[in-house]
């Protein structure tokens, strides 16, 4: 699948490619080399379907983690397995894709670089999906954030096909984009599979709300006023939000 592991912490901002064969042999020595210094946890970004990890979204998201805590971030780059035009492909693709990552991961807590009880995933569109496989194939993960899960292949589906509640101790989704191409299909996940719903009904696009999820919730930092806060989000931290937003 060609997969890349990228990693930065406030120690070390430059993004750099983790090395999986120091990893997988000598690895203790380049986890003290490269791990935060509070070992505070780790979080692990999934970009979706025709993407990969050079999306300028991800390096924002990267940052402002850092400046929110001082964590190890990674982001995987699958860009191989996610590449179009061939959705149903790709979809195939996040099982081994999973199975890998979970690999990887394993490997860091046997290093004791993090530990699945302060473990955060976060995947936009097949990626949230992607982080619900590795997810299932670890155990006692903290949280899932999904950003607009994708829809076709998913939707409808039994749990296990896709993010679920039961994946982590906190999962919590944001939708900002479900307007459907024709009646029941769209890109994004309509019903509520989570503790945050949506906050962005039937909206099309990169929208303010799509914005506003992006300044006000992961980049608080920079957070100019674009659309109002909504109940559901104002309530979401650790608890579950049952209420609709606008």
């Amino acid at each position: 699948m060609g997969l890349h592991f990228y990693h930065r912490s406030r120690n070390h901002p430059n993004r750099t490619e983790v090395n999986l064969e120091e990893i997988y042999s000598s690895g203790d020595d380049y986890v003290r080399r490269w791990a935060a210094e509070s070992r505070g946890g780790c979080a692990v970004i999934f970009h979706g379907f025709a993407s990969s990890s050079s999306a300028s979204w991800i390096a924002d998201l990267e940052q402002a983690l850092l400046k929110l805590d001082d964590l190890d971030v990674f982001t995987v780059d699958w860009s191989r397995g996610a590449a179009g035009p061939n959705y149903f492909q790709a979809v195939a693709n996040t099982r081994v894709v999973a199975t890998l990552v979970a690999r990887f991961l394993r490997k860091l807590v046997e290093r004791k670089w993090c530990s699945t009880s302060n473990l955060h995933l976060i995947g936009q569109s097949l990626g949230a999906h992607l982080a619900s496989y590795v997810a299932t194939n670890l155990t006692n993960v903290a949280e899932i954030t999904g950003l607009d899960p994708a829809q076709p292949w998913f939707e409808n589906n039994a749990v296990e096909t896709h993010l679920d509640p039961s994946d982590a101790q906190f999962v919590q989704v944001v939708h900002t984009n479900v307007l459907p191409f024709w009646p029941s299909f769209g890109l994004g996940i309509s019903k509520p599979t989570e503790t945050l719903q949506n906050i962005g009904d039937k909206t099309a696009g990169w929208t303010p709300a799509n914005r506003w999820v992006f300044s006000r919730g992961f980049f608080p930092h920079e957070a100019p006023s674009i659309f109002p806060p909504t109940t559901a989000f104002r309530s979401a931290g650790k608890k579950a939000a049952t209420t609709k937003g606008s």
